[in-house]
């Protein structure tokens, strides 16, 4: 739901659903889940200009991939930090 708000330009609504998955996720222990609503909160703050926060988020969701081995969604995650 945070992603089809963010499409559509609501990116308060987009904030709060991807919040509130991060919060299930957390809940439920999901560390795949989590590193990619931290990810998807990264890319939020960067379009928002928010580049220390985009920052923040996006290493945490790295961190969370590195522990699990992804490296697909390492290299996905770096490309998307890395400036245009």
């Amino acid at each position: 739901m945070g992603m089809v708000a963010e499409l559509r330009g609501l990116y308060d609504e987009a904030l709060e659903w991807t919040r509130e998955a991060l919060r299930i996720f957390e809940e439920l222990g999901n560390h795949a889940g989590m590193a990619h609503a931290y990810g998807q909160l990264g890319i939020m703050a960067r379009t928002r200009g928010a580049n220390e926060q985009a920052l923040e988020w996006t290493r945490k969701a790295l961190q969370i991939f590195e522990v699990l081995g992804n490296r697909n969604c390492q290299v996905d995650e770096q490309h998307r930090r890395s400036p245009d």
